[in-house]
């Protein structure tokens, strides 16, 4: 561990036989995997500027936490942007995995796939329900925040980066699978990830706690000076204490927070197409774009028909203000509306 965390491999084992034997009650009731959390307490809250809400670092961890009820989703890109029927995209990773040496394939979804049948708002919560992990292609990543909304996003149900042209894809996906995503919202004095599961092997448990400390150490503001606390828990059951600091906050140092200025944006990245060969884009920033077949902006008020209709871009869409979507490329017919409204 860094200097400053005073905790060592014993202590995490007492405390781990501790959170087992209060769960072994259930334990033999119910058989599926519990998820044991590891919970970390601030003494000065995180900030990383006006513009970032949040930050999501991905934890390496040395044991696999895959279990045998495990469900997995793949979220893929289209082979082809302007063909509507996605089948042929879903055969074509399910080989593409198998030729890999995977075992267990994950469930293929691509984005036209995403787009057409999980447009309402049930359908999305459904879908989160569904799976216990998603991993995505890693050319779809930025675009995924915007579809699937707050329930995967407002859950911590973040789809897993995967490149699908590593060298080795089966190391690939079974790597992403045992990453686990560590958020930090920036916004309390507390965050949580789940490193183990209470069906694994009680050294195993203990390995991922120590992995996942160290990394959390690295990457938190204020590094491991910054750390209050640390506990165990199953979602149940009372939290298992760790580690605790009883220094002062005011000996924790943040690093400056640097604010995000507006930059300009790259051309916008296609994501697909609708009926009438409109294309929908979405910017580096997350706003969603619609162009005609002649690549013309749309007016705001189509754009918003549009997106009220497809429901698949995010819960956020509609409380989206008109005037957010790039002002000045409206028609000229459109502008001159506006100003005489203003009037």
């Amino acid at each position: 561990m860094r200097p400053g965390i005073k905790m060592n491999k014993k202590d995490v084992l007492k405390a781990v036989e501790g959170l087992l034997s209060l769960n072994q009650k259930k334990l033999d009731i119910v058989d599926v995997p519990e998820k044991i959390n590891l919970t970390v307490t601030f003494k000065k809250v995180p900030s990383a500027g006006k513009k970032i809400t949040a930050t999501t670092v991905e934890l390496n961890l040395p044991k696999s936490t895959s279990h045998d009820s495990q469900t997995v989703c793949l979220f893929v890109k289209d082979l082809d942007k302007d063909d509507r029927e996605y089948e042929k995209t879903k055969y074509h990773y399910q080989d593409l995995l198998k030729k890999a040496g995977l075992k267990e394939i994950p469930d293929i979804i691509p984005l036209k796939n995403l787009l057409l049948e999980y447009k309402p708002f049930e359908a999305k919560r459904n879908l989160s329900n569904m799976y216990d992990i998603f991993l995505a292609d890693s050319r779809v990543t930025k675009v995924l925040p915007r579809i699937l909304g707050k329930h995967f996003y407002g859950r911590k149900k973040i789809p897993k980066r995967v490149i699908m042209s590593a060298d080795s894809l089966k190391d690939e996906v079974n790597g992403a699978i045992n990453r686990c995503n560590y958020v930090m919202s920036m916004k309390g004095s507390s965050s949580m990830v789940a490193v183990a599961h209470n069906k694994m092997k009680i050294n195993d448990i203990v390995a991922n706690i120590m992995a996942a400390v160290r990394q959390i150490s690295d990457v938190i503001p204020g590094g491991s000076d910054n750390i209050r606390n640390l506990h165990i828990r199953t979602v149940d059951s009372v939290a298992i204490p760790l580690y605790v600091s009883l220094d002062c906050a005011n000996s924790v140092e943040l690093p400056a927070v640097e604010e995000h200025e507006d930059i300009d944006e790259e051309e916008p990245e296609e994501l697909t197409t609708l009926d009438d060969g409109q294309k929908v884009k979405v910017t580096k920033s997350g706003d969603v774009l619609i162009y005609n077949k002649e690549g013309k902006l749309l007016s705001v008020s189509a754009q918003n028909k549009l997106l009220k209709e497809l429901d698949g871009y995010g819960d956020s869409d509609k409380k989206r203000k008109a005037g957010k979507i790039q002002k000045e490329d409206l028609s000229e017919p459109v502008k001159a509306k506006k100003m005489k409204k203003a009037k």
